[in-house]
């Protein structure tokens, strides 16, 4: 049997969306023929919410080391917040003495921590073990998302930094994993010395053991919910929909509820849109996070959930297939020409409103009519879990999943 290193620094009990994809691809690994080791931070340390229910996720033969990270106290004088720079010296340490065993056939990186992502280098060339990595979010921003980044020298002089080690990463980089064709083009695009090297797109998938774990809240039974970040690229989009809120009647008009809109600082960014329309007894922020058992219990019992997507045309949100699993009913706004808006066409359950141009006066009409719809038509009877599992394609299912997964890093791994 091989042996897989997989460096994940966010696993449980930490709560973060980018230990999801390993987390979930743990039971299957084995029965593909590895064994997999994995490196992870402290949990008491991290920046994020502590879900001890996801630990019962994780099987016993899945060996976890855990690195020590700076404490808080430190990094904060240091001015080193992000838990991958936090982190990296004892990750690194950790990989050292586990790969100078020579009992490692490949490395797989799957964080959105993007430092650690140049340890792959190191260690190929210390050591001749093969790295993979797995690219849930574009290590260097997209072609035409330059509008949304943040101002500042940090900033700058930050995305300069990640230019060039990205550049130095995936000349040694193995073969790539992504959620969208984009980012794989992208990589080929810049990156002329990746070359033709493997890559495969792996949306975020389902797993039916967290649906089982959930159970169904009935806490917003009669609301419509909306639950993650909402970054600056998605906020025209929200003021779309609060512009439909505004004009229905009030006996048509839903109330929509949005949950863990702010990892860090939890800002009050959707209540701000709301009040400009005047709609914030229709359109309340909750920016804490949430526990992501909970969330999915929350998405089960909710009237219908609410997906945004943004102004750029590759974005798929996470949760886009959890979503599916779990919610009667979706609304669905999104670019015509995007990713989202091509999946979510493809589910008669889903009232699925596109735009090409934000600005357009009949967008907001068009988002009302939809809302009115799902606030009034009530289906005939609930789906159980299970019935909503089924509607997920086989191809997002984990289990599937994980056979597109083994395939390439058996490409990639050495013999």
């Amino acid at each position: 049997m091989r042996r897989l290193l997989i460096v994940s620094p966010h696993l449980p009990p930490a709560n973060a969306p980018d230990a999801h994809r390993v987390r979930t691809y743990f039971p299957y690994f084995a029965s593909h023929g590895w064994k997999v080791d994995v490196i992870t931070l402290e949990a008491g340390q991290l920046p994020f919410p502590l879900e001890p229910e996801l630990v019962q996720t994780v099987p016993e033969e899945i060996t976890v080391h855990r690195a020590p990270m700076l404490s808080e106290w430190i990094s904060s004088r240091l001015g080193l917040r992000a838990s991958g720079l936090r982190g990296w010296i004892g990750i690194r340490k950790t990989g050292d003495f586990l790969l100078k065993s020579g009992y490692f056939h490949c490395v797989f990186f799957s964080t959105t921590a993007f430092p650690l992502l140049a340890l792959g280098r190191r260690w190929l060339d210390r050591f001749g073990v093969p790295f993979v990595i797995d690219l849930q979010d574009p290590w260097v921003p997209l072609k035409g998302s330059e509008k949304w980044l943040k101002r500042g020298v940090k900033h700058k002089v930050m995305r300069r930094m990640h230019r060039y080690m990205e550049r130095r990463t995936m000349e040694k980089c193995g073969g790539i994993v992504a959620v969208s064709d984009d980012y794989v083009s992208d990589i080929r695009e810049r990156h002329p010395t990746f070359g033709e090297k493997p890559a495969v797109v792996i949306p975020f998938g389902v797993a039916e053991q967290d649906l089982r774990l959930a159970g169904t809240s009935t806490e917003y039974v009669n609301s419509g919910l909306f639950i993650g970040v909402v970054p600056d690229a998605m906020l025209p989009v929200v003021h779309c929909l609060c512009r439909a809120i505004a004009q229905m009647e009030s006996r048509h008009a839903p109330h929509v509820r949005f949950i863990g809109t702010d990892y860090g600082t939890a800002r009050y960014r959707v209540r701000r849109v709301a009040e400009k329309y005047h709609v914030e007894s229709l359109v309340t922020e909750s920016p804490a996070r949430r526990g992501f058992l909970e969330c999915i219990a929350l998405m089960r019992g909710a009237r219908f959930v609410v997906v945004l997507g943004s102004d750029e045309g590759a974005y798929i949100p996470s949760k886009w297939f959890g979503v599916l699993a779990s919610a009667e009913k979706i609304l669905c706004i999104a670019r015509s020409s995007s990713s989202l808006a091509n999946l979510a066409s493809q589910n008669d359950f889903v009232e699925l409103v596109t735009f090409t141009d934000l600005e357009d006066a009949g967008l907001p009409a068009r988002i009302a009519s939809a809302l009115r719809t799902l606030n009034t038509k009530r289906a005939a009877r609930r789906k159980e879990a299970s019935d909503r599992f089924s509607r997920v394609p086989n191809e997002y299912r984990v289990q599937s999943q994980v056979d597109s997964m083994c395939t390439l890093l058996n490409k990639v791994a050495r013999s």
